[in-house]
């Protein structure tokens, strides 16, 4: 049987693990569980919310992002470069408080070793308001926001 690779950002797993079981309308749909299980005292480690899944035996579940490289992911895209590129929507859901900046971000994320974990982040833009979804293309992005859609593109390399 050929297996088949799911890349998931483990950051979601925690919120994940408390969806529901075996019983669940989501886990029967998609043929895999996430384990209904007491929700923990603290946040547990990307590598041990691995451990609260159990996917359907054609999938495999393996770490590709967490944090602090990425921090509240609403949507990723890859690039032609194999870069991952993140939504973070950091101050959701009220937005920032009265006189701040907004926190939504987009990273772009880097395999440098080529060995499935992105290890490298870099913010491509920053003081964004509600930025929900990122598309790369020629060179940039263009970008979801309250109310907007923009391009944004690097020119300086910075």
């Amino acid at each position: 049987m050929r297996r088949l690779k799911l890349w998931l950002a483990v950051v979601l797993a925690p919120a994940l693990a408390a969806v529901g079981g075996p019983d669940s309308a989501c886990a029967q749909e998609g043929g895999g569980s996430v384990r209904n299980a007491a929700a923990p005292e603290s946040p547990i480690a990307a590598e041990e919310s691995l451990r609260h899944f159990e996917p359907h035996p054609a999938l495999a579940i393996e770490l590709v992002a967490a944090e602090p490289e990425v921090v509240d992911p609403v949507a990723i895209r890859f690039d032609e470069d194999g870069r991952m590129w993140v939504v973070e929507m950091r101050d959701y859901p009220h937005g920032p408080p009265e006189g701040q900046p907004p926190l939504s971000r987009i990273r772009v994320l880097t395999d440098r070793d080529g060995d499935g974990r992105f290890e490298t982040a870099a913010t491509f833009a920053e003081n964004l308001l509600f930025a929900t979804g990122v598309q790369p293309w020629k060179g940039g992005a263009i970008v979801t926001l309250a109310g907007e859609v923009a391009y944004m593109k690097d020119t300086d390399g910075d």
